[in-house]
């Protein structure tokens, strides 16, 4: 019985479906189809029935240009004339599959007809923010544009009526039908989700079948910065660059990250394309980016476009929000570390927009009845962005950063020692718009650091290290069609470097070895083309030409087995050195489906600014910019790297599988007990050689619904060959960390209430650890026969967090809470050992002094915390 009534609801339930379709097919239709693409006849039917096409346009010719009329045709009998197109069909339900039926007509030869281009820009429909990495897309062929770092695309089709697509991650879709006979300029403004992030269900550049993923690239939304715990409830943008694939970190207490091998000083950090050369705070627990501020960050892994230039690992694209052109708007929150507080609206009958956010840090009060010698500590940041549209073709920006950090110990009533450094950081930006395929943006550049350790902070007596720079870029970017655009630009830089000097007030003091100032620039020609060749296939190559030459006022020494034997003083401005470097990339990109993409590129990056440092500790700033120039040679790096990406039909799934390999040519390295402070000849210290650095890289992502998250795993060594160290052997870098495990999950609990979790498994950092130890006038001294022949123990953590909404999303004041806890079981990772220390018979340690019996020196580890729970209060008007 039970099966007779499920054969009587099947064939029930195929005639329901056949009636219908006989319904819907029943209709007559009517149009004109006059010099156009099928697809555009694809489109009519779908919006007259209702229905749904599916095809592959590799296999269907929906490109040819063709002329139809059908008056009063029923939809069999359209369907059926596709024939003479050679397209077969099937019906299943609400949607028509096209396939080809493998019939060659005269017909399919495609007619070339005239083309025209639809550009403007892609914005938040509620605060007129650019939506920097939103896609419109041909929903016929999946070929699109992408917006630029300025919420600008340009997408030029053949003359005739289309289907397009607008999409962005946290967005709703916009679709739009339009008839395209003419160059249109149309702006489009998306309405953000109010959903949870984790509930939106694709990215904006998935939707591209011609835009797969570049090799060692990905984009960090500042919503997903939020997502991931952070030390003391403060979201920090460096840390969460580590939960991704190929992204080491020191440790715990500390922002230095390592990315695919290269040393700490081979990452670029850019805030609206201004360098940011220290972007921690408090010697590395903090960030110095407010995630509130920041539209988005993009992240290139070695394989960088031309137009970025003197670093051979990473590219760190940071761009700050232009302000909300609508309406006024204040937001903050409050936690144990720090305020922040946003404002942003608009000015001019909102022709303009501003926005502002401040931070300030109240630290001192943890320290309240602990230690009462501190008489300062705190960190500030201050973001500005002003934009002015001049019309529509003319665009001005003003950005600018300003970060600070204060340590300052009293004695006596008397302010004494302590420590201090700022950053900062500005850019004054014109884009011109050309015409509908050519856009323009010329840049001037500000950026400095400047580092002081004050011995006596009331008499400003200090020693000072600092770099700036000044920059003139101008960039060109010409739209030719989808998957075919060119870009060209030109820079100009001054660089200013203080390798260290101690001051008495403000002269330097004539007793202490002075370290001259140093003082270069750079002239840059630069070359990025992106070419479709063949369908789903995409290469990206690049040129880049720099000519970097030291100038006067200077001072040179010339050395013969590391002692100077000659002297060169070199006037004002005079160019004394040069290098000239050409510096090639390309990429290949090749989708064989829209599910399915494999990636390919070779780049060749050379850098002219060394970070000079031997402390391997993450508390301590004590560093020298140095450029290269007569005694320090630039360095160089090769990279090579392939992969694929896999996505699932409901793109609810993603896999990303990435091999590389880097070579490094003049890799910098010191001495042993290197002498680096109040060195005139600090060259002298530094040592050269090769490095290599090889891994896998593999990202499984769940990209929609509830809960999303990600899991990575990188396999990764490093190792490097340098000349008179670990006797000429190879050895492991301090940063060569075989295994890196991510899982981050976040859950949407209620509605208005979400979990997030982040655990984090890696190989210990390796460090020099003695062989043995010999007896030296009563004393066990530690004997050391080979640099990081050990490691410290496997670092892992459990960080948890959870925000409730504390009101109705719909309030105009919006108000919430957030609760994390890092560092859940209290894991104690250590950060250093050290063997200088013997117990005591109480069980205490401590440093011997000179005892009768010879002291046994045993191993300690140091470590930053065990578990830290925070509180902090989100609000907004």
């Amino acid at each position: 019985m039970t099966i007779r009534r499920l054969i009587f609801l099947s064939v029930l339930l195929c005639s329901s479906i056949v009636f219908s379709y006989a319904q819907e097919a029943g209709k007559t239709f009517s149009v004109d189809i006059v010099e156009q693409r099928l697809d555009s006849l694809f489109s009519r039917i779908e919006k007259h029935y209702g229905l749904t096409f599916s095809y592959n346009p590799k296999s269907v010719p929906a490109d040819t240009v063709t002329t139809l009329q059908y008056k009063n045709k029923n939809l069999e009998f359209i369907l059926n004339d596709l024939g003479r197109f050679g397209i077969d069909y099937l019906i299943m339900d609400k949607h028509i599959i096209l396939k080809r039926s493998g019939k060659k007509t005269e017909t399919e030869k495609p007619v070339t007809l005239k083309k025209f281009t639809v550009s403007g820009y892609i914005r938040d429909k509620n605060t007129g923010e650019a939506l920097i990495g939103a896609t419109i897309i041909n929903r016929a062929t999946g070929k699109g544009a992408m917006a630029n770092g300025y919420g600008f695309y340009s997408l030029t089709l053949e003359k005739g009526q289309y289907k397009l697509s607008t999409s962005y991650l946290g967005y709703s879709h916009e679709e739009f039908v339009l008839s395209i006979d003419r160059d249109i300029n149309r702006n489009i403004h998306l309405e953000p989700a109010f959903t949870q992030l984790r509930e939106i269900v694709i990215t904006a550049s998935e939707e591209m079948v011609n835009y797969p993923a570049g090799s060692g690239e990905f984009t960090l939304q500042p919503s997903e910065v939020s997502n991931i715990q952070g030390f003391l409830g403060q979201s920090n943008v460096i840390k969460s660059l580590q939960t991704k694939p190929g992204i080491n970190f020191y440790g715990d207490g500390s922002t230095i990250f390592y990315v695919r091998g290269g040393d700490r000083d081979q990452n670029m950090v850019l805030i609206d394309e201004a360098p940011v050369y220290n972007p921690a705070h408090m010697l590395g627990l903090f960030s110095v980016f407010t995630v509130e501020s920041l539209n988005s960050i993009k992240v290139y892994k070695g394989d960088m476009p031309a137009s970025y230039g003197g670093r051979l690992s990473s590219v760190i694209d940071v761009k700050l929000k232009e302000g909300n052109n609508k309406r006024f708007s204040f937001s903050g929150n409050t936690g144990p570390v720090a305020t922040t507080l946003n404002f942003e609206g608009p000015l001019f009958m909102k022709k303009s927009s501003f926005y502002l956010s401040a931070r300030r840090s109240h630290l001192k009060w943890i320290f309240s009845g602990q230690n009462d010698d501190i008489e300062k500590l705190y960190f500030s940041d201050l973001n500005f962005k002003y934009n002015f549209r001049i019309n529509n073709k003319n665009r001005l920006f003003l950005s600018f950063y300003s970060g600070t950090d204060s340590f300052v110990t009293k004695e006596n009533e008397r302010r004494s020692g302590g420590i201090g450094w700022k950053n900062i950081a500005g850019n004054l930006r014109w884009n011109h718009v050309f015409g509908e395929k050519l856009f323009s943006n010329t840049s001037i550049i500000l950026s400095s650091y400047d580092y002081n350790f004050f011995t006596s902070y009331e008499d400003n007596n200090r020693w000072n290290s600092g770099i700036a720079m000044s920059s003139l870029k101008s960039d060109f970017a010409f739209f030719s069609s989808p998957g075919n655009t060119y870009k060209a630009g030109l820079l100009f830089s001054f660089h200013n470097y203080s390798p260290g000097n101690y001051y008495n007030g403000s002269e330097p003091d004539p007793l202490v070895s002075g370290v001259p100032e140093k003082y270069a620039t750079e002239s840059a020609l630069y070359l990025d083309f992106e070419n479709e060749v063949l369908p789903g296939l995409l290469i990206n190559s690049g040129l880049r030409w720099t000519i970097w030459a030291n100038r006067g006022p200077g001072i040179e020494y010339t050395y013969e087995n590391n002692s100077p034997v000659d002297t060169s003083v070199y006037e004002d401005n005079k160019a004394y050195n040069y290098f000239s470097v050409i510096e090639p990339r390309i990429r290949l990109s090749y989708s064989l489906s829209a599910n399915l993409s494999f990636k390919a590129a070779f780049s060749h990056n050379t850098q002219f600014e060394h970070l000079i440092t031997n402390s391997i500790s993450p508390f301590t700033s004590m560093e020298v910019w140095l450029p290269s120039g007569p005694n320090l040679k630039p360095s160089s790096a090769d990279q090579v790297s392939a992969g694929m990406s896999i996505r699932s039909n409901n793109k609810k799934f993603s896999f990303d599988l990435e091999g590389y390999y880097k070579s490094m040519k003049n890799y910098v390295s010191y001495i042993d007990h290197a002498y680096m402070l109040f060195n005139p000849h600090i060259e002298t210290e530094l040592r050269y050689g090769d490095g290599r650095s090889w891994g896998v890289e593999t990202l499984f992502r769940l990209r929609t619904g509830n809960p999303t998250g990600w899991i990575s795993y990188t396999y990764s060594r490093t190792t490097l060959n340098i000349k008179d160290l670990n006797n000429n052997r190879p050895f492991p870098s301090r940063y060569d960390r075989p295994h890196n495990f991510n899982a981050h999950i976040d859950l949407r609990i209620l509605p208005g209430w979400s979990l997030s979790a982040n655990w984090i498994y890696c190989s210990g950092n390796p460090i020099t650890t003695p062989t043995g130890f010999y007896y030296y006038k009563g004393y066990q001294v530690p004997f050391y026969d080979s640099r990081n022949n050990d490691r410290l123990p496997d670092y892992h953590r459990l960080d948890l967090s959870t925000e409730i909404r504390l009101n109705s999303k719909a309030a105009k004041y919006k108000h919430s809470l957030k609760i994390s806890l890092y560092n859940v079981y209290g894991r104690k990772n250590p950060f250093t050992i050290n063997f200088n220390k013997i117990i005591e018979d109480s069980g205490a340690l401590r440093i011997p002094s000179e005892r009768s019996e010879p002291p046994e020196l045993q191993s300690t580890m140091m470590y930053v915390h065990g578990m830290v729970p925070s509180i902090t209060y989100h609000f907004k008007f």
